[in-house]
């Protein structure tokens, strides 16, 4: 007589310069879906991410930064972990992903809680600096966080990245609630 039963269904792995790779069985195309095994892991960029980093950091980011401080009504201190934000594999699409994911939904955050004098002075009074990075945990907004003045956004940069409203309104809510 059987009792019951248990099926294990494991999925492929497949490990690659310290990455961990899982087959999808969802996936129509059986993409590759990235793994991180610790955050610890030291980010390794090649040549190509290198190169579209600086590219960015150089050409775009000035342009988002003035419209970061245009936004808030003063020059906010912005420090972005450039070196997390690179994602292997989509240095081609850094300077449409970037925008979408954390510097557009900072620019309309900022501006919507900066609309009047009374929301600028406290963005001025409050807010410190911005932190704008990916460790890799956060795919949704769960990553943003306001401490000590400090506002923190931490979402993967290749992940929900036609996702920006929701980031803005998250954004704004956490501001808002605390200043």
């Amino acid at each position: 007589m059987i009792i019951g039963f248990a099926v294990r269904f494991t999925l492929p792995v497949l490990t690659c310069y310290g990455e961990s790779y899982v087959v999808s069985r969802t996936s129509r195309s059986a993409a590759l879906a990235r793994v991180r095994i610790t955050h610890d892991l030291e980010v390794r960029m090649g040549l190509a991410e290198r190169r579209s980093v600086e590219r960015f950091k150089n050409d775009d980011y000035p342009g988002w930064k003035s419209r970061i401080d245009e936004a808030a009504g003063f020059e906010v201190p912005v420090e972005v972990a450039w070196q997390e934000l690179a994602v292997a594999d989509y240095a081609d699409r850094y300077a449409e992903y970037f925008p979408q994911v954390y510097f557009q939904p900072l620019v309309d955050a900022l501006s919507a809680v900066a609309a009047d004098d009374l929301g600028k002075e406290a963005l001025r009074e409050g807010m410190s600096k911005v932190v704008i990075r990916n460790t890799g945990e956060f795919f949704s907004p769960s990553g943003i966080s306001f401490t000590d003045g400090v506002l923190t956004f931490d979402h993967m940069s290749d992940t929900n990245t036609h996702h920006g409203e929701e980031r803005t309104k998250v954004l704004q809510d956490v501001l808002e609630s605390a200043l």
